[in-house]
């Protein structure tokens, strides 16, 4: 039914096919630099951390980590 309806097209994915005016976003505010520093150079190669997320205090136990579904 996706295929048929072409639903695996997300909306954003069609107005820039579209030629809709956009802006991508310059920096994050939410994530912390340890996680923003890992993500960032793979998909967001010009993004910056905004000021607020520097001073994030540590998360007791571990700040990042993987998890794998089996």
């Amino acid at each position: 039914m996706a295929r048929e309806y072409k639903l695996e097209i997300s909306l954003f994915e069609r107005l820039i096919k579209n030629h809709f005016p956009y802006t991508a976003l310059e920096s994050q505010h939410r994530m912390a630099t340890l996680i923003s520093g890992t993500l960032m150079p793979i998909f967001y190669p010009q993004m910056l951390d905004a000021s607020n997320v520097l001073g994030y205090p540590n998360i007791k136990g571990k700040n990042f980590v993987f998890m794998e579904q089996l």
